[in-house]
């Protein structure tokens, strides 16, 4: 089989493997029917006669006093996904999923599959990194979808496509501007996006080393310009924008209020920061492989500097230098991360869904630079690769169902049952106020009454 009819078949099995998985997605997320409160006061938001710029950019109620994020990119999708979430109850086909989040995953499947295209990539290598992939699929927080906020989804997309550009493009005119819309869209959508955009730092420090194109110097700038020009944005005509199309007595501000912040180089933080990433890495893998997870972090580090030192010695030691920088950004994010949420960050039902995203994503991508340079050359080697990440899937779509207990017994006072609301979405509104209110039943009125005109 020649080469480039091998990669087409990668590519045709890699497509049906990660339908399954995003099928079983949508099975499971159905299935799990969930809404959140949050998700409930969102529907009704963007459902209203205002503007789509005062949806997008307004904030609070009166006298309340809001924390203005400056996530205007992300208010727009998540606006989207309630216009989705309406037509769908319109046509008759109730659910509360977030479309978002399903073509931000379709978007990294084909970035994934564009990167491994590559015909100097061994076939085993491709094989492996496709299992990979559709097992981080299956992870809860990127499998278990519901309609919720848009944000951490859309800045772990931007950094895995800021990556593919780094690594895999050269650098001119028209990469080095789709490099920087890449990362603004990232800062835009969320905090997180910009704390992980500074870690593109390190692959662009690698690429010189490699190339000595002084281009990617410059390049290393971009983050950081980024960051600080839109962080001026949100101190001043951002907030000014927001202001205006807010309710009249909202008090906004954009100052993170925690007494949190007041010791912000006490050693406990960092270390429970460390504990953090290890808990977000452990749910990356099977349940019963999850009590190890700090040894299996440990081999895949020793797996990812034997590589490096076998794939190009030279550039050993900034490969070294890029991942303890890495590290140490990302040690930064959960920091912040856990100082802004403290308690909401180490609850177990909510490392299942949406916050650990960005990471997860990281996490992914990683490795794939990981298996891209493993030597793979002997066959026996490559059989029992193959067999592990195959195991690694199998494992993680098993932990989905335990995943959805813990979501729905651990969060019954935040989130209801779908279910009744679609059951309730073919009959005629109540007469009277339900008794007690029940997550949705507004959204549930405004749904029907629309379904009704249209």
């Amino acid at each position: 089989m020649n080469s480039q009819r091998a990669i087409h078949v990668w590519a045709a099995f890699s497509a049906c493997l990660f339908f399954f998985v995003l099928v079983n997605s949508v099975y499971q997320s159905q299935r799990m029917g969930l809404l959140s409160m949050e998700s409930d006061e969102y529907v009704r938001n963007y459902m209203d006669d205002r503007s789509w710029i005062a949806k997008i950019y307004g904030h609070g109620e009166g006298g309340a006093d809001m924390l203005y994020r400056g996530r205007e990119v992300s208010h727009l999708f998540n606006w989207l996904d309630a216009k989705a979430v309406v037509f769908c109850f319109e046509h008759g086909l109730p659910n509360f999923l977030s479309w978002t989040h399903y073509a931000a995953l379709l978007l990294l499947a084909l970035v994934f599959i564009r990167w491994f295209s590559a015909p100097t990539i061994p076939a085993a290598n491709r094989y492996l990194a496709s299992l990979v992939f559709a097992a981080f699929l299956a992870v809860s927080c990127l499998s278990l979808v519901f309609y919720f906020r848009t944000s951490k989804i859309l800045a772990g997309l931007s950094l895995c496509v800021a990556l593919y550009l780094v690594l895999k493009c050269p650098i001119n005119r028209k990469n080095f501007l789709l490099l920087a819309l890449t990362i603004l869209f990232g800062d835009w959508v969320d905090e997180q996006g910009m704390v992980l955009s500074q870690l593109l730092a390190f692959p662009m420090l690698y690429r010189w080393a490699a190339t000595k194109d002084r281009r990617w110097l410059f390049a290393m700038c971009l983050p950081v310009v980024l960051a600080v020009s839109l962080f001026a944005y949100r101190q001043t005509l951002g907030l000014a924008i927001a202001q205006a199309y807010s309710d009249p007595h909202a008090n906004l501000h954009n100052t993170v209020r925690h007494s949190s912040y007041k010791n912000p180089f006490h050693l406990s933080g960092w270390i429970e920061s460390a504990r953090l990433f290890l808990t977000y890495f452990g749910l990356t893998i099977p349940a019963p492989a999850r009590p190890y997870s700090g040894a299996i972090f440990g081999v895949v580090l020793l797996a990812s500097g034997a590589a490096l030192w076998v794939r190009a010695r030279r550039l050993f030691r900034f490969g070294l230098l890029g991942l303890a920088g890495s590290s140490a950004v990302v040690l930064l994010l959960l920091y912040l991360s856990s100082r802004a949420h403290p308690p909401l960050l180490t609850f177990p039902e909510t490392q299942l869904f949406y916050y650990p995203i960005p990471i997860t994503l990281l996490i992914l991508f990683g490795l794939l630079i990981l298996i891209e340079t493993l030597p793979l050359q002997k066959p026996a080697w490559a059989a029992m690769a193959i067999v592990l990440a195959g195991a690694l899937l199998v494992g993680n779509l098993l932990s989905l169902p335990p995943a959805i207990a813990t979501l729905s017994d651990r969060l019954a006072p935040w989130l209801n049952r779908v279910e009744w609301i679609q059951k309730q979405y073919h009959l005629t509104p109540p007469a009277k106020p339900l008794d007690p209110p029940v997550v949705g039943s507004h959204t549930l009125k405004v749904l029907l009454e629309r379904k009704a005109a249209h």
